[in-house]
This record gives C-alpha cells, structure tokens and sequence, in this order.
C-alpha cells in the first residue's frame, strides 16, 4: 500500500473545525499506530497552538525561504510543522506557477518517515492552500450546517483547478453537527443531494471537550477520549482510512 497518504483539509469559509479535525484525526491515527506529521498553512497558526505552547522561531516559511522543513516532536509517532504571521509576508513573493510546488518538493524530502501527512489549509484560496492542493493525494473539506459552508463548498471545488496536478473533493464531513436542529436537517439533506456519496457518513457532534483540549496543549481523542467529539473523529479516521486505501491496516510502528 502506498505510504505516506498526502491529505489536505480546506474550506474556504472559517470556524468550520478544520484545525480541529486536523488535530483530533491525527490523535486517533497516532493510537492505531500510524507515524503522522501535522503540517500548519495557516498565518493564525491555531494548529501550531494548539500542541505547542508557544510559536517556535522556525516555522514553515523555511519550506519557502530556506527550502527546509523544521520539524517539531509532540509526542511519539506525531510531528508537527508550526507556523506564524510570516506566511502573509510569504504570500507575497509567491507569484510563479512552480511555486504551487514548493510545498510537494519539500515533503519529498521527508515524506518517508510517515505513514500520514495532515496538511491544515488556511480558509482562503492562498498559495499555502494551492501547494497544499499540489501537495496532497486527497482532499477533504468539513463544512458546519450554515448556507456559508453550501457555498464555499463550490468555491472549494473550483481551487481545485488550481492545483498542478488534478485534485478533487474526496470526502465532505460535517462539523458542530446537532441533529435535532432544523437547519441541520436541511442543510444535510441538501448536501446529501447535491454532492451524493461524497458527503460522509460521520458527522462531528458539537462537544465542549474541544476547546477545553485546546486549552490543555493536546487533542480531543488524547484528552477525553470518551466524549461525543473523540468517538465521531475515531469513526470518521476509519472512514477516511477506508478512502485513502489504509483501511484495517496498522500503522508502521505497530507493524
């Protein structure tokens, strides 16, 4: 089976979850085993904060400035790159369409020392998000239950056209998922209309453990691994194992 699986997580709307769904998939791939690096795009750098107390000094800019990757250690089988304001300034000096390769030539360099790369897109259509496009094997894209995310959906789907090589929408996911809600029945209905079996069956329910996993420096599914937000990730994590063609296998360090 082909090793690592490249997967990108984007929308261009924010507050959809993406950092989190990064960050609580990576803490169920890491307990099957999995070896997994975390690669924060984004200038706020929330996936960055959310493991490492403080934004370290060398972050992904050196991908597109020193041409290395500096990688950070969390804890066994999880490597994070951080990031930081800097990528504004980044952006640019990004102009050339081989730049969208910049993140693809990087990874290669380092790529097989994992099983799983997790690539956090910024919410816009940016260089970051474009060479994590180019970068990446699939795409997957949570979406909260608001007209907002039906529309970036599509906005989502035409960035794909800038990749430099051909991408696609590999799954969709709800996120802050309340099913009693009626907004949430017609949001889902729609979508599950509209884009078909493209629209997982998991759906992430709204969980107050979350934020307060972010407060403590770690994951959902490290901190309470019994809450609504831990088990729909480990259910989600299976499904998109089953895409990436992972699925019943362990990681490289459980084999």
């Amino acid at each position: 089976m082909k090793r690592p699986i490249i997967i990108a997580f984007g929308n261009r709307k924010g507050g959809v979850a993406k950092t989190t769904s990064v960050s609580s998939l990576a803490g169920y791939f890491i307990k099957r085993g999995f070896r997994v690096l975390i690669v924060d795009l984004d200038t706020q750098a929330n996936l960055t904060t959310t493991f490492l107390k403080e934004i370290p000094d060398d972050t992904i800019t050196e991908i597109f400035e020193k041409k290395r990757i500096p990688i950070h250690h969390i804890r066994k089988n999880l490597d994070l790159v951080a990031a930081d304001a800097d990528l504004v300034a980044v952006e640019k000096i990004l102009n050339k369409p081989d730049d969208r390769l910049i993140l693809s030539r990087a990874l290669a360099v380092i790529k097989n020392n994992y099983d799983i790369i997790l690539l956090d897109c910024p919410p816009s259509l940016s260089w970051m998000t474009i060479n994590a496009l180019s970068a990446s094997d699939k795409l997957f894209v949570p979406m909260d239950m608001d007209k907002k995310s039906i529309d970036a959906i599509t906005k989502m789907a035409e960035a794909c056209y800038q990749s430099a090589t051909p991408t696609k929408i590999d799954g969709i996911f709800f996120t802050k998922y309340e099913p009693r809600l009626n907004v949430t029945k017609k949001v889902e209905a729609l979508m599950r209309s509209r884009y078909g079996s493209t629209v997982m069956d998991t759906a992430i329910r709204k969980c107050s453990k979350v934020p307060e996993s972010s407060l403590e420096n770690t994951d959902v599914v490290a901190y309470a691994p019994g809450s609504n937000a831990a088990e729909d990730y480990q259910h989600l994590g299976d499904e998109i194992l089953r895409i990436v063609g992972l699925e019943g296998e362990t990681g490289s360090s459980e084999a």
